[in-house]
C-alpha cells in the first residue's frame, strides 16, 4: 500500500527499488525539490564571486579605493608600446614608486621574435620598470609581475591597469609593515601585447632574473569576475599548500591549468615557466566583451574584481615574502577551491583512487547481475541511449549555435553571453524533458543509473590518464552517485528515502560543475559553446533520477514552458544587445597613403555602417595586402580613395651591399617620415631571407616551424637614429634586383582630413583602427 505524508506520495516498491517501476510525488514536494536545486545552483555560483571592497581599509592593508585612484591615471587613454601615452604611464608608475621610497630602474632593451612563421619578425624597443626591495634574510627573490602596456586602441583599464594599480597600492601598504624576509622584485613589463617581448627581455638580459625563486603574475581577460589562480607550472605541490594558507578568498582548481594549455594562450608567466621557474598566475575574465578594445575603460572596471585582484597580490606577497624559497618544487597536487578553502591531494593518488572506484563499481555490477537486477543487454541499451543523446544534442546545438552566430555578431554575443547561455540551457532542459518518456520506454531507472555510473567512470579514467588536473571532477562530485549504486538496497526501504538521496547526489554534481561551467562560458572562445551545452546534457543524465521525479508527469507541457521562457530570454538578449552606448557596435577605420602612386585611401575592416558610410560613400571590396604590408593571407577590406595628403614617407638607406653569387648581404637603415616613431614595417618581396640582424641582434627563432609568404619585420617604438637591419638574401639569379616595401604608422588619423566623431553607439576595434599608414617601395638593383 502507498506511504503518505504531508509532503510526498511515494509507492513502496517503485522506481527506487532497483528492480521495479515508477515514482509519484505531490506538487508541493516537487516545488520543494525544484527550489532546492535552484538554491544549490545559485549558492554554488555565488561562492566564487569576488569579495566586496572594504569601505575603509587600514594603511597597512590593500584598498580597492586607493588602487582605483591610481588606475584613473593609468587608464586615461590607450598606451601601447611605442606611444607617447606609454611614456606617460611609465613616468607615472616610476613617480608613484619613488613617492613611497622605492628606487625604480628602467630596463631598456630590444627584442626580436618570430612565432611559428619564421618569415614574420616582431621587434620593439622596450622599457621595463623594475624595483627590488631587499629582504631581511632572503632565500630567493619573489618576482611580482604585470604588464603596463595596453592593446592598440584600448585604454587598458582591466588589461592590465587593474593589476598594475593593485601592485602599486600593495607597494604602498608594504611600507607600513615589517620588512619581509625575502627580496621582492617588482616587474612592470612593456610589450606584453607584442608576443610578451618585455618579459622575454627581462629573463634574457636582466641580472636579477637569476635570483628569482618564484613568480606571481597578474592578468585580465575581461572586466569582472573573480581573480582566479589558473596556472602554476610543474611540481606545484608546495605552492598549492602554501597558497591555501595565504589567500582568504581562493578561486582555483587544477583543471584550469589543463584547459589553459589546450587553448595555447600565453602570459608573461609563460616566459618564467620556460626558464624552469614556477609560481602562481592570476586573472579574471568575465565581461570579455571589453577585451582589447576601447570599452576597456574606467567605466567598465568592477570594484569587486579590483579588490580580489589586489587582495591576491597583497596576501601572496606577504605570505611568500616570509617563506623559505630555496626548495619550493614538490610533487604535483590535484586541487580545487570550495567555500574559501583549497582542498588538495597528491597527483599520484589519482591512479589509486581510480583503481579503487573501478574495483568497487565492477564488483557491484557483478553482484547486481547475479541478483538479476541488471541485464547486460539493457545496460548496453541505456549506455547507447545516453551516448546517442549526447551526440544528437551536440549536432542540434552545433546547428542552433551556427544559426545564432549568423544572426548575432560575436561582439553582441559577448555583451550578454550569460543571457544567451541561459536561453540555450532552457532549450536543453526542454529537450531532456521531452526525451524522458522515450527513455522510460527504452530503459528503466536502474539501468540508466548504472549507465551514468559507467560513463562517469570512463571519464574518470580519461581525465586521470590525459588531464589529471580535471580528474577530481569525477571523484568528489560523484561520491553519492557511486555510493547509491554500490550501497543501494533492493528493498522497499529504499523507496521511502531514495528521492532524498538522489536529490543530494544531483545537488553535489551541480555544486561542483555549475561554477566551473559558468567560468568556462566566459573564458572559452564561442566556438566551444556547443561542447559546453552538450556537457549540460550529460549532467542532466547524471541527475536523471531527480529530474525524472520533477517531469514524470506533464513532460510535454513542461518542455513547452521551457521553450517559451527560452524565447523570452532570447528576445530580451536581442533587445539588450542592440547598438547603444552600453553595447556599442564595433567598426574599423584607418588611413593609408601610397607614396609610389601618389594616392590615399580610407580603409575599413568591418565594412560600411551608418558612420563608415559617411566616409566611404562608394567603397569597393578588396584584399588588404594590396594596400599595405600585411600577412599575405586573404583579408577582405572596404576601400575608397581619399584626398592625397603628401605625407612624409618612410626612408630607407643602403649602408652596405655585397654580392656573392646568388647570395647578397645588405645593411639597411630604416627611419620614419613625419616623426612616426610608433611603428615601421619592412617587406622583402622577391628574395628569400636566410639570416637577419636587427640593430645587431638576431631574432629568437625558438618557435619557428615554417616559412609563410614574404619575409617581414615589424618594429614598435622606432629609435630616433633609425633601425639598422642586416639581411643575407638568396636571389633567383646573381643579377636579379630585390624589391622592398617599407611602411610606417602612427596612432591617430591625419589632421588634414575632417572626420566626424564616432557615434556613441559605435566603438573602434581591430587592427590598425584610427592609424595612419604610409607606404613606399624601394629597389635594390
Amino acid at each position: 500500500m502507498p506511504m503518505k505524508g504531508p509532503f510526498y506520495y511515494i509507492e513502496i516498491g517503485t522506481s527506487w527499488n532497483w528492480c521495479n517501476g515508477g515514482v509519484h510525488m505531490s506538487y508541493l514536494k516537487k516545488a520543494v525539490l525544484l527550489f532546492f536545486f535552484i538554491g544549490v545552483a545559485v549558492v554554488s555560483i555565488l561562492q566564487i564571486q569576488p569579495p566586496v571592497p572594504l569601505s575603509q581599509a587600514a594603511d597597512h592593508s590593500f584598498s580597492a579605493q586607493r588602487a582605483y585612484a591610481i588606475l584613473q591615471e593609468i587608464a586615461r587613454a590607450p598606451h601601447p608600446t611605442g606611444s607617447a601615452e606609454n611614456d606617460r604611464v611609465r613616468e607615472y608608475i616610476v613617480s608613484e614608486a619613488e613617492r613611497w621610497g622605492y628606487k625604480p630602474e628602467i630596463q631598456v632593451a630590444e627584442y626580436a621574435l618570430t612565432g611559428a612563421n619564421r618569415n614574420l619578425v616582431t621587434s620593439a624597443t622596450l622599457h621595463n620598470i623594475v624595483v627590488r626591495v631587499p629582504g631581511a634574510s632572503s632565500s630567493k627573490a619573489i618576482l611580482v609581475s604585470a604588464h603596463y602596456d595596453s592593446a592598440i586602441g584600448s585604454p587598458g583599464a582591466n588589461d592590465n591597469g587593474v593589476a598594475v594599480a593593485a601592485i602599486l597600492e600593495t607597494m604602498r601598504a608594504l611600507t607600513y609593515l615589517e620588512p619581509l624576509k625575502n627580496d621582492v622584485i617588482f616587474l612592470f613589463s612593456d610589450g606584453e601585447e607584442l608576443d610578451l617581448l618585455g618579459a622575454r627581455a627581462f629573463w634574457r638580459d636582466h641580472p636579477w632574473a637569476k635570483d628569482v625563486g618564484m613568480v606571481l603574475n597578474y592578468e585580465s581577460k575581461g572586466s569582472s569576475g573573480p581573480s582566479m589562480m589558473f596556472e602554476t607550472g610543474k611540481q606545484n605541490g608546495w605552492l598549492i599548500q602554501q597558497m591555501a594558507l595565504a589567500l582568504p578568498h581562493p578561486v582555483t582548481n587544477s583543471s584550469m591549468s589543463n584547459a589553459y594549455e589546450i587553448l595555447n594562450n600565453d602570459t608573461d608567466f609563460t616566459i618564467a615557466r620556460e626558464q624552469g621557474v614556477i609560481g602562481l598566475n592570476f586573472a579574471y575574465g568575465e565581461g570579455g566583451y571589453t577585451y582589447h578594445i576601447a570599452l576597456d575603460d574606467l567605466e567598465h572596471v568592477n570594484m569587486r574584481s579590483l579588490q580580489h585582484q589586489g587582495e591576491n597580490v597583497f596576501e601572496s606577497i606577504v605570505h611568500f615574502g616570509h617563506a623559505d624559497l630555496l626548495e619550493i618544487k614538490g610533487p604535483d597536487r590535484i586541487y580545487f577551491s570550495m567555500l574559501n578553502q583549497v582542498i588538495s591531494y597528491p597527483k599520484t593518488w589519482s591512479i589509486v583512487i581510480a583503481l579503487l572506484i573501478t574495483a568497487v563499481i565492477v564488483y557491484t555490477l557483478i553482484r547486481r547481475r547475479k541478483a538479476q537486477c541488471l541485464q547486460w543487454k539493457s545496460l548496453g541499451k541505456a549506455i547507447l541511449l545516453i551516448l546517442g543523446g549526447l551526440a544528437g544534442t551536440w549536432a542540434m546545438m552545433y546547428a542552433i549555435w551556427s544559426a545564432v552566430t549568423m544572426f548575432w555578431t560575436t561582439d553582441m554575443l559577448l555583451y550578454r553571453i550569460e543571457w544567451m547561455a541561459a536561453a540555450m540551457l532552457l532549450l536543453i532542459l526542454a529537450l531532456i524533458s521531452c526525451t524522458f518518456p522515450i527513455l522510460q520506454r527504452w530503459a528503466d531507472l536502474r539501468h540508466m543509473h548504472a549507465a551514468g555510473v559507467l560513463i562517469s567512470l570512463l571519464l574518470l579514467w580519461l581525465t586521470t590518464l590525459y588531464l589529471p588536473g580535471a580528474s577530481f571532477f569525477f571523484v568528489f562530485p560523484f561520491l553519492l552517485h557511486y555510493a547509491l549504486f554500490v550501497f543501494g538496497k533492493e528493498s522497499e526501504r529504499e523507496g521511502e528515502r531514495g528521492w532524498l538521496l538522489h536529490a543530494a547526489s544531483a545537488a553535489l554534481v551541480g555544486w561542483f560543475f555549475l561554477p566551473f561551467l559558468f567560468i568556462l562560458i566566459h573564458f572559452l572562445p564561442l566556438v566551444f559553446m556547443p561542447v559546453l551545452f552538450t556537457l549540460f546534457v550529460l549532467i542532466g543524465f547524471w541527475m536523471y533520477p531527480s529530474l525524472l521525479v520533477l517531469v514524470n508527469q506533464g513532460s510535454r507541457l513542461i518542455a513547452l514552458g521551457l521553450v517559451v521562457l527560452s524565447v523570452v530570454l532570447l528576445g530580451s538578449f536581442h533587445y539588450q544587445t542592440q547598438p547603444s552606448a552600453d553595447t556599442p557596435e564595433l567598426n574599423n577605420l584607418f588611413f593609408v597613403e601610397n607614396a609610389d602612386t601618389g594616392s590615399s585611401y580610407w580603409v575599413s575592416r568591418t565594412g560600411p555602417d551608418a558612420w563608415i558610410s559617411t566616409i566611404l560613400q562608394q567603397p569597393h571590396e578588396t584584399n588588404l595586402n594590396d594596400f599595405i604590408i600585411d600577412g599575405g593571407r586573404e583579408r577582405r577590406v572596404w576601400v575608397e580613395e581619399a584626398n592625397y595628403q603628401a605625407l612624409s614617407s618612410p626612408q630607407l638607406s643602403v649602408l652596405q651591399d655585397e654580392k656573392d653569387g646568388e647570395y647578397r648581404t645588405v645593411e639597411l637603415l630604416l627611419n620614419t617620415g613625419r616623426g612616426a616613431k610608433d611603428y615601421i614595417m619592412l617587406e622583402v618581396v622577391d628574395a628569400d631571407v636566410e639570416e637577419v640582424q636587427i640593430n645587431g641582434n638576431a631574432p629568437d627563432y625558438r618557435y619557428a616551424e615554417q616559412r609563410n609568404w614574404n619575409w617581414r619585420v615589424r618594429y614598435y617604438q622606432v629609435p630616433v637614429e633609425g633601425l639598422r637591419v642586416t639581411l643575407r638574401l638568396k636571389t633567383t639569379t646573381p643579377t636579379a634586383p630585390v624589391s622592398l616595401r617599407l611602411m610606417d604608422g602612427s596612432y591617430g588619423l591625419p589632421t588634414g582630413e575632417q572626420v566626424a566623431s564616432r557615434p556613441a553607439e559605435m566603438i573602434g576595434g581591430y587592427e590598425y583602427d584610427k592609424m595612419t599608414l604610409v607606404m613606399k617601395s624601394y629597389m635594390l638593383p
